[in-house]
């Protein structure tokens, strides 16, 4: 019996020896595809394989592949939030704010603290820490279904004294899905003092000094920056 339906399962054309995989034509003799990937570098930077030249452990399933998408979360920046406990004195500490930037295959999120001058002449500093999560996607050649995988990197911590700030973000994946929650806090350090040097009295010659000074008080604040929720789905290439 002449059985058109080969190796691969895909149909082998005896007149001109080639094999059909509905997208291009491949040459069993010499082991090389006549066309290039129809998804181009999409598939790799050589455009002649398929499926990494490795098809015993990956495949090309209805030529679709795996691909994030953001379902939950948007790009948010909570405006810079100003916090102080010295009364009369100054009227801020320091400045805080977090910036997250979402996307369908992660996120950016960056935390920026920022110490202030005000009447009473605190020591300024500046602290940003930043952290960047990556999600993928991959298609299991078992049971053809999407699975997630996330991580992190970046510097979720920095201490420039008397400002420093620090960046929280938690993980977590399971089957196609994937979710961070990500948070911030900052904090600074009150150690200066501050002159105050004026004259009082209808005459004008009496004066008045006042310095007050203060050490050892430590600000600080947290702030929500949002939950985010990726699903990996199939996606024709």
């Amino acid at each position: 019996m002449n059985n058109p339906f080969k190796f691969s399962s895909e149909y082998f054309d005896n007149e001109t020896n080639l094999v059909y995989y509905n997208y291009r034509y491949y040459n069993p003799v010499n082991g090389k595809w006549l066309s290039r990937d129809p998804i181009a570098e999409d598939g790799g930077f050589n455009i002649y394989e398929i499926v990494q030249n490795n098809p015993i452990n990956y495949h090309d399933n209805l030529g679709q592949k795996c691909v994030p998408k953001l379902v939950a979360g948007a790009p948010k920046t909570v405006k810079p939030y100003y916090y102080s406990k010295i009364k009369r004195w100054a009227k801020d500490i320091f400045s805080m704010r977090g910036i997250v930037y979402a996307r369908n295959a992660g996120l950016s999120a960056t935390m920026e603290s920022v110490g202030l001058d005000y009447w009473i002449k605190m020591e300024g500093g500046y602290a940003e820490s930043t952290l960047e999560v990556s999600v993928s996607c991959y298609c299991n050649k078992n049971d053809g279904k999407c699975y997630a995988d996330i991580s992190k990197t970046g510097f979720p911590d920095d201490e420039d004294y008397p400002v420093s700030t620090k960046l929280a973000i938690s993980l977590t994946k399971s089957g196609d899905t994937a979710s961070a929650t990500v948070s911030g806090a900052a904090a600074f350090q009150a150690d200066g003092k501050g002159k105050v040097v004026g004259q009082i009295g209808k005459d004008g010659v009496a004066s008045l000094g006042l310095e007050i000074e203060f050490g050892g008080t430590k600000y600080q604040k947290s702030i929500e920056l949002g939950n985010f929720t990726w699903v990996c789905e199939k996606q024709e290439d």
